[in-house]
This record gives C-alpha cells, sequence and structure tokens, in this order.
C-alpha cells in the first residue's frame, strides 16, 4: 500500500517528467483522489492544470475512471480557506495539490500532517513546512 501511495504521489508531483508507457486501468482497480485547494477553478486552458492532468494520464491514472478531483476554491474570500481545508481532509485525499498561493498551502499545512501536499505555485515551501520534512520521510516529526 505504501509502494502504491508513493508511486502515485511520484506520479502527480512529477508533472514535466518523462511520461512512462500508458497503463489501462483495470476493472476493481484503486480508486485515487487528489484534494485541490485554490483561488478559482482552473479553466480547461490553464496550461500548467493541463500538464498535470495529461501527465496523470499518461501514466495510467484517467479522470472519471481510477481518478476523482475533489476541490475547494475559495476565490476572494481567503478568510474561507481554513474551513475548505479541513473539509478537504475530511474527504480522505491521496494527495492536496494547492492552486491558490501561499495562504491555501498554509491551511492546507495547518489541515493536515500526514497527507501529501504538492504547492503548484506557493513561494516558499520552507515556510510552510518549516524546513524539517525531507522526502524520505512522510509528515512532520
Amino acid at each position: 500500500m505504501i509502494t502504491r501511495r508513493r508511486n502515485f504521489v511520484g506520479a502527480a508531483a512529477g508533472l514535466w517528467m518523462t511520461a512512462r508507457p500508458l497503463a489501462q486501468p483495470r476493472d476493481g482497480a484503486r480508486v485515487w483522489r487528489i484534494g485541490v485547494l485554490g483561488f478559482n477553478q482552473p479553466t480547461p486552458l490553464s496550461t500548467g492544470w493541463s500538464l498535470f492532468v495529461d501527465d496523470l494520464r499518461q501514466r495510467g491514472y484517467v479522470k472519471g475512471g481510477n481518478l476523482i478531483f475533489e476541490a475547494g476554491y475559495f476565490g476572494s474570500g481567503p478568510e474561507r480557506v481554513d474551513a475548505l481545508a479541513a473539509e478537504l481532509v475530511a474527504l480522505r485525499p491521496d494527495l492536496i495539490v494547492i492552486t491558490g498561493g501561499m495562504v491555501a498551502a498554509l491551511a492546507a499545512r495547518r489541515a493536515t500532517g500526514t497527507i501529501p501536499i504538492v504547492m503548484a505555485d506557493a513561494a516558499d515551501p520552507v515556510r510552510v513546512y518549516g524546513g524539517r520534512d525531507s522526502f524520505p520521510t512522510r509528515g512532520l516529526r
């Protein structure tokens, strides 16, 4: 189980890495959940988001098949971000992707210490994690 989760996180974090051959989803295969926390819903024309979804599809994670996106968008109301982060964590996603800058990254960090967080546009990840976490260890100590 840990190996499958690490593979999934690696696929999600490696947006611009060379894609592996397409793996077809199997019936009864595990369904992965990605929580998205951001200002606004990404449009299909958003280059970064399109690359992210395309890379996941090339690696065998198909939206509506073995992949579900759970999203929380707070728009111009950053006072809602902590509540949205808590709602996302309650849905138990396998990964949280931050598209709402530092405000969203800090809220996700406060909401969970066990779910991996990928910050697509946070400027200072050391501030979020305090520089205590590393790739080989999961969660803060």
